[in-house]
């Protein structure tokens, strides 16, 4: 499902909103009761010696040329300013979008579940479609998807032990 995040100006305001909003919320059963990093307190450090991961392929993907251009600007910016960039192969994301709207249906069917089906009449068209075919979906259905998700999170999370970040641009709707 989407979440909304914030919208900032600068990193430094990213920071100060980030960490107002990490942390563990008795009310969110998905957060982590873990501390909260301290960023703002980051912020002067820079980025030498930062080891940043990067699949020029997948960033210029369905990317409009200017746009890949500005992102390969960026990454040689980093690296003039001492990071260290590190090629790596972001895993297929061929077979996760449909994954992806299964999961999403089947879930929000469970988060709104006090208001679907009862008042299924105060929903847009849009979101009740989604509930709708959330619960036509079988166990099987949230099964295979569940396992494609844990598969490729694995994957993803390999990658990502190389790096200290990943920098990406891609359209999400290729896949």
């Amino acid at each position: 499902m989407d979440h909304v995040g914030p919208m900032t100006r600068t990193v430094g305001d990213a920071a100060v909103m980030f960490e107002a909003m990490a942390g563990y919320d008795v009310n969110d059963p998905t957060s982590l009761n873990e501390p909260v990093p301290a960023v703002l307190g980051e912020l002067n450090n820079g980025v030498a010696g930062l080891r940043i991961g990067f699949d020029a392929s997948y960033a210029s993907l369905n990317v409009e040329p200017e746009v890949a251009q500005a992102v390969r600007n960026v990454i040689a910016l980093l690296k003039g300013l001492g990071a260290e960039i590190v090629d790596v192969q972001m895993p297929d994301t061929a077979n996760t979008g449909g994954a992806w709207v299964e999961l999403e249906a089947a879930e929000a069917v469970i988060a709104n579940k006090a208001i679907y089906p009862s008042r299924a009449d105060e929903l847009g068209p849009e979101f009740r479609a989604v509930l709708e075919y959330g619960q036509q979906l079988s166990p099987a259905d949230y099964a295979r998807a569940a396992k494609l998700r844990a598969e490729f999170s694995g994957r993803f999370n390999a990658m990502l032990a190389e790096v200290d970040c990943f920098v990406c641009l891609h359209d999400p709707h290729s896949g």
